[in-house]
């Protein structure tokens, strides 16, 4: 997400977080906070006011909110392409591996929205495919054969296992 915009978005929710929780929000450093705040200040997007000795106050203005919705605009659609095409990835290896006589998948992965994106995918071919999933959070309930397939989703590391696949890596 473009650091403008989740800095529009955090100053909205909390006008009165500071700078240094900003830089610890976005992951980068203080200086680079206070460069973006102040070009923001400048093109008067944002407008600050001090509410004590080192607090401050941002208020955004409506140039800021005219911003916001245009990055907004481009960020929700930029992930909306995001998550189709690896709805579409999933979609084709599914598939794939049913065509190969897979009929049941396990689930294995932090149950976030990537996890309920893959399992959207499957319940929707479901309407098409004898094939059934679940969601396991032990790998020793997984059964290693040409009947079951193992979906990951993790974002450093991919389980050695002949019937796996870590979604990410598609």
């Amino acid at each position: 997400m473009d650091r403008d915009l989740r800095i529009l978005l955090i100053v909205e929710d909390e006008p009165t977080i500071s700078q240094r929780q900003l830089s610890k929000r976005l992951g980068c450093s203080l200086g680079t906070v206070n460069k973006l705040i102040s070009n923001m200040v400048e093109n008067k997007e944002v407008e600050v006011s001090h509410s004590g000795i080192n607090d401050y106050v941002y208020k955004i203005t409506e140039k800021g909110r005219k911003k916001k919705a245009k990055l907004l605009y481009c960020f929700v659609l930029e992930s909306f392409d995001v998550i189709s095409s690896m709805k579409k990835k999933i979609k084709a290896l599914v598939e794939d591996l049913v065509k190969k006589g897979v009929s049941v998948f396990f689930l294995y992965g932090e149950k976030n929205d990537i996890y309920k994106i893959i399992k959207m995918t499957i319940i929707e071919l479901k309407r098409d495919y004898d094939i059934d999933y679940s969601f396991v959070n032990n790998l020793d309930k997984v059964e290693n054969d040409d009947k079951h397939f193992l979906l990951t989703w993790d974002k450093e590391e991919a389980i050695n296992n002949i019937n796996q696949v870590n979604i990410l890596m598609l």
